[in-house]
């Protein structure tokens, strides 16, 4: 019985800890491309100019970038949510793993 609960344990901490890993890859990601989007639109607008020159109503730089900053800040800041979760999971996973591999030991 105490073997079966901490298989259960193990698995549903096992699955956590691949959800985890993987919502962290696709942050990862998304940091990355986003990183990649504000380098292109600094480097092909001159962002200070657009305030004198009469397309700044187009809606260019200076405004993509502040949204693209602040979405770089939400993907951080998710980032650091996730690594701490990845980590609490994954001490629970190795105290469930550590008990499961004593009980086993144990002589029947």
């Amino acid at each position: 019985m105490v073997k079966e609960y901490l298989k259960e344990k193990a698995d549903s901490l096992t699955a956590e800890k691949e959800r985890l890993t993987a919502q962290k890859e696709r942050l990862d990601g998304i940091r990355e491309r986003l990183h990649k989007s504000i380098d292109e639109v600094q480097k092909k607008e001159d962002v200070d100019f657009e305030i004198f020159s009469p397309r700044a109503d187009m809606r260019v730089s200076k405004e993509m970038l502040n949204e693209m900053h602040q979405q770089m800040n939400d993907v951080k800041r998710q980032q650091a949510q996730t690594a701490r979760e990845l980590e609490e999971v994954t001490a629970k996973l190795d105290k469930f793993l550590y008990m499961l591999e004593e009980v086993q030991n144990l002589p029947d």
